[in-house]
């Protein structure tokens, strides 16, 4: 099948923490004619000059219209519109898109117990709706995806306090020892990997990537980059001993047990699912970073890690 070169792109939660990242990565690339779907009363700050488009994102009709003549759609909705992202792709074969990236940023669903985890249920769905519309399409067509599979954010995850709160006096929890090695990606090296896969269309055709910037940080480590700043009120991590060492199984067990009573599904017996889609083996295909070379993603280096924690420590 030929693929044709990517130059129309349109972008969907372009501020979202990725789309924010992203929107401008595209632009700065020279590469794209990038447009930004918003919604009618979205009022976020896009960099001067770029084509917004207010859509209605329940609106079939409103999507295709807005779709005319984009050649790739990227969504970077958080988990607020997982769901939505049925409709935006009815409305982009509607309108002759060639490529969509869902929003499945994130967990290695390459892995069957993975898919099966509560938390990324909305993601798999999605997945499922896109490839039944790949194959009802035909070999023929000229609709494809790309899913883009990178772990953890790792800047987000640092200045959110997800991978360890660094503005806390005293060193985080940890998962297990501590030293399971786990694999993020940066914002920015997400980005790469996005232009990467509009730029390679025949290579990433209806697969999934595996990207990372990072395959063999620890917890452990984050605690002890911590501690080399010196900084007052940080004495405590100089140890370099977490505050309590966690068991993911039984944060997982727990929230499966609220799960089972009737509990509705959030934040505290959702999250444990995530935490062991990142520090469980169990749950990765090994391949993170596979795809590195090939989107143009680059490792980063312990100083690089570095620059990260001290930007958000300055703040």
């Amino acid at each position: 099948m030929s693929y044709p070169p990517i130059k129309n792109v349109a972008l969907t939660a372009a501020s979202s923490s990725l789309g924010s990242v992203l929107v401008n990565k595209l632009i700065s690339s020279g590469l794209f004619n990038v447009r930004v779907l918003s919604t009618t009363g979205s009022t976020a700050a896009l960099p001067a000059g770029t084509d917004v488009v207010k859509v209605d994102y329940t609106s079939i009709s409103d999507l295709t219209a807005a779709l005319r003549g984009i050649d790739a759609v990227v969504s970077t909705t958080g988990s607020d519109g997982f769901a939505g992202q049925t409709v935006l792709i009815d409305a982009a074969i509607a309108a002759g898109v060639r490529r969509f990236l869902p929003s499945e940023f994130g967990s290695d669903l390459s892995v069957p117990a993975t898919q099966a985890l509560p938390i990324l249920y909305p993601k798999v769905q999605v997945a499922k709706y896109l490839e039944a519309k790949v194959r009802e399409l035909g070999d023929g067509s000229t609709f494809s995806y790309t899913y883009v599979y990178n772990s953890v954010f790792l800047n987000w995850g640092l200045e959110v306090g997800f991978l360890a709160d660094l503005r806390s006096a005293i060193p985080p929890a940890v998962w297990g020892s501590g030293d399971i090695p786990f694999a993020a990606t940066t914002l920015e090296s997400v980005s790469d990997a996005v232009v990467g896969v509009l730029t390679h269309p025949a290579e990433t055709a209806n697969r999934a990537v595996h990207v990372a910037s990072t395959t063999d940080l620890t917890q452990n480590k984050i605690i002890k980059l911590v501690a080399e700043f010196d900084l007052p009120g940080k004495e405590a991590w100089k140890s370099g001993k977490p505050a309590a060492n966690l068991k993911i199984e039984d944060a997982v067990a727990k929230a499966e047990q609220e799960l089972a009573a009737g509990a509705a599904p959030g934040p505290g017996n959702m999250v444990p699912f995530l935490i062991r889609s990142i520090w469980d083996p169990a749950y990765s295909s090994g391949r993170w970073g596979a795809d590195n070379k090939l989107l143009g993603v680059t490792q980063i280096t312990e100083e690089g890690i570095k620059d990260i924690i001290q930007k958000i420590l300055a703040r």
